[in-house]
């Protein structure tokens, strides 16, 4: 329990430091590609225990994609280690589409594309079926929400 509440503590201390100011949001990162970077790097096991990130998250829709292709280099998004936790993020984004803030987020154009490339870019095809799972749910989530 104590180790949790420190856990706790310690990522949102990091989202606290790690958070730009909105001025540097639209400037600076206006795809929030270093705090979707840092959600990737600690899991989603980390992710999802801090109820703030999971509701902002789901709020994201396909920027998330967005924030992941711009927040990671080629050969980082082609890391087959790295994968679990940017599937699980995108699946999160689209968990709940009635609660994407932006009508253009709820369309996974992009994210689609991410996933394409993901899948390529994978050499053992338990993987490649961990990304064309994922781009399943994703539309399976869309058709139950129109």
């Amino acid at each position: 329990m104590k180790a949790k509440l420190i856990a706790g503590i310690a990522i949102l201390l990091t989202l606290c430091i790690n958070r730009p100011l909105a001025s540097q949001e639209q400037g600076d990162d206006p795809y929030h590609a270093s705090m979707i970077r840092a959600w990737v790097e600690k899991g989603p096991e980390e992710v999802s225990g801090v109820s703030y990130i999971y509701k902002t998250i789901y709020r994201m829709g396909d920027r998330i994609a967005l924030g992941i292709a711009h927040g990671f280099t080629r050969k980082e998004l082609e890391d087959p280690n790295r994968l679990e936790h940017i599937l699980s993020l995108v699946r999160m984004s689209f968990d709940e589409p009635e609660l994407i803030t932006r009508l253009q987020d709820k369309n996974p154009a992009v994210t689609l594309l991410l996933l394409s490339f993901l899948e390529h870019a994978q050499q053992d095809p338990k993987r490649r079926e961990q990304v064309r799972a994922a781009e399943s749910y994703i539309d399976a989530q869309l058709k139950a929400f129109e």
